[in-house]
């Protein structure tokens, strides 16, 4: 018998977290926001670097306010990209509000899936764990 196996007879559930332990990142969250404004200035013309550093900026502001209002860091995508898109009326786009804000939704998904993979050999484990009866949550 094997020594993890002598462990997991005494054990009748485990928790497994999803993120960076069943799905692991190759990219920071940094290079995914550069890759998706990549992404952005190829869909509507808009420098990339202008676009990263101004949703940054927008995010930092709104979260800061959130926390001096109520106490609480709170990051909202939805209100950055209205406060994003609000930048680009300034700069006499013709973008309209509603494609600008799915498809920044939609590219940024995109680049969040491209970065996952699923870590093999602990699902490998995991099979193996619950086809010992061991009850599994994610």
């Amino acid at each position: 018998m094997k020594p993890d196996n002598i462990a997991l007879k005494s054990v009748d559930t485990v928790f497994v977290d999803c993120f960076n332990t069943v799905l692991i990142k190759k990219f920071s969250d940094k290079e995914i926001f550069v890759k998706w404004a990549e992404d952005l200035e190829k869909q509507f013309n808009i420098s990339s670097d202008l676009i990263y550093r101004q949703y940054k900026k927008k995010n930092f502001k709104l979260c800061l306010n959130a926390f001096l209002k109520k106490g609480i860091f709170i990051e909202n995508f939805e209100l950055v990209l209205q406060e994003l898109y609000k930048w680009l009326l300034n700069k006499n786009s013709s973008i309209e509000k509603e494609a600008f804000i799915n498809s920044a939704k939609e590219l940024f998904i995109q680049q969040e899936k491209n970065s996952l993979f699923l870590n093999e050999a602990l699902i490998e484990n995991l099979k193996r764990i619950k086809s010992e009866g061991i009850k599994l949550y994610l």
